[in-house]
């Protein structure tokens, strides 16, 4: 019987081997096959990824980190409010947070300059030899658009005030003109005397400021932006929502020209609601958009990454879903043809806290790479950038101290801190999907 036994096991490994896989195996999926629309549940996180360093900023009170500037040096700075907080007096008034780091953590600078009436730090980018801070400043309804001027010590060199008489203008993005003389703030511009009618609005600016254009787009359908960004050849990228004839909110993009003429605008209505937080361009005419969608009935909310042609057509189109309810974060294009999207993972009624997770996708939309981040201290991701596949930083803010249940949203935050988090090179990668060089016919000598 022991040698039938042995017999039986060797015919079985020899079928294996010829029929080249176990029933066990698992095939890898070939990152150049295009599905259109596709679900993908997540298995559980793993949080065996080691970081390359990592580094916490803040005071005792309220952190709400908001852009990372990638340097010439290697390094990055990162720009966002902090909020001191005392027991007896509770929150005080919101100052400037910079921290600069060279490439390996250091940190260079770390420093919180007051602004006088400041509210809150939306964005951010490097000008030249400048930082420039979007910011809300003012009244409560009576708020402007704040343009705070810092060198790279994080000294405040100059201001600059953006107002408007008849709308209340928040800030939500801005981006830099290629050869810097410009920049152009994405808000969300609400009526004076009717607070329902907001819509969005971008104003162009010089370098120092000034106002030079401001431009509405779709007034009368109440829509909110999230995002704007450079695409190929100088066009402009906005993204955020727009409410459907349902009253649904509709992810929504809007594809300009570099003097702000509207080449395209289309809502993506899915599920309940959906909105669409950030793209990249690919370089090619197309670029990826990453956001959320809720489910039409019930369940967690996913998040949505899509590839759009030239024409805002879906290319193909993810929904990432799992135990936890998943949000598009950010989303950055690397130099070897892959893609990395942040999403964050919030728990649901199956417990766990919330984390930070970057997935590796083809420019086809296959998932070659996951990795998840910060085990056990409610991570919030707010952006990654990268300096080639061997430098990716993050960054978010994540609970430090123990806080309290029940708290009001304005000290909710009060536990957490900034922080920083170099992430380890990804694997050699080869773009088997780019198409090879250009053939052509040579002339003999």
């Amino acid at each position: 019987m022991r040698n039938l036994n042995l017999v039986l096991c060797m015919t079985l490994l020899t079928l294996g081997l010829i029929s080249g896989r176990f029933a066990f195996a698992i095939d890898t999926p070939d990152p150049c096959t295009v599905i259109a629309e596709e679900i993908i549940p997540l298995r559980l996180p793993n949080f065996d990824q080691a970081a390359l360093w990592k580094k916490t900023s803040g005071v005792k009170g309220s952190e709400r980190p908001r852009a990372l500037l990638p340097v010439v040096d290697g390094g990055q700075i990162m720009i966002g409010s902090s909020t001191p907080y005392d027991e007896k007096t509770g929150l005080s008034t919101p100052r400037i947070q910079i921290v600069r780091t060279d490439k390996v953590g250091k940190v260079i600078v770390e420093k919180w300059p007051e602004v006088k009436n400041l509210k809150t730090v939306a964005d951010a980018v490097l000008l030249k030899d400048r930082v420039v801070a979007l910011t809300q400043i003012g009244a409560e309804n009576e708020e402007t658009i704040g343009l705070v001027f810092l060198n790279g010590v994080g000294e405040i060199r100059s201001t600059a005030i953006i107002s408007d008489p008849k709308l209340r203008l928040v800030p939500k993005s801005m981006m830099v003109v290629p050869g810097g003389a410009q920049m152009i703030i994405a808000a969300e511009a609400i009526s004076r005397e009717d607070s329902k009618d907001s819509y969005s609005v971008l104003i162009w600016t010089d370098q120092d400021g000034a106002k030079q254009t401001q431009k509405e787009y779709l007034p009368g359908v109440k829509n909110k932006p999230e995002y704007v960004g450079r695409l190929a050849n100088g066009e402009i990228v906005m993204t955020g929502r727009s409410t459907t004839e349902d009253g649904r909110d509709a992810g929504w993009v809007l594809r300009l020209s570099a003097k702000g003429e509207i080449l395209y605008q289309r809502p993506y209505a899915r599920g309940g609601d959906s909105v669409i937080r950030r793209a990249v361009s690919l370089g090619d005419g197309t670029m990826v958009v990453v956001g959320d969608a809720l489910p039409l009935i019930e369940g967690d909310k996913a998040a949505w990454v899509m590839r759009l042609d030239k024409d805002g057509t879906p290319i193909w189109q993810k929904y990432v879903t799992g135990k936890y309810s998943y949000s598009g974060v950010d989303v950055i294009a690397l130099n070897d043809g892959r893609l990395n999207v942040l999403i964050s993972g919030k728990p649901t009624s199956a417990g766990g806290r919330q984390y930070a997770r970057v997935l590796t996708l083809s420019a086809a939309g296959v998932i070659i790479g996951d990795e998840s981040f910060i085990e056990g201290a409610n991570a919030i991701p707010v952006r990654l950038i990268h300096q080639g596949t061997a430098n990716r930083v993050l960054l978010g803010l994540a609970e430090t101290g123990f806080s309290k249940e029940g708290l009001p949203d304005d000290l909710k935050y009060i536990a957490y801190d900034s922080w920083l988090l170099g992430l380890a090179p990804l694997p050699d990668y080869h773009n088997s999907c780019a198409g090879g060089p250009a053939r052509t016919l040579d002339d003999l000598p």
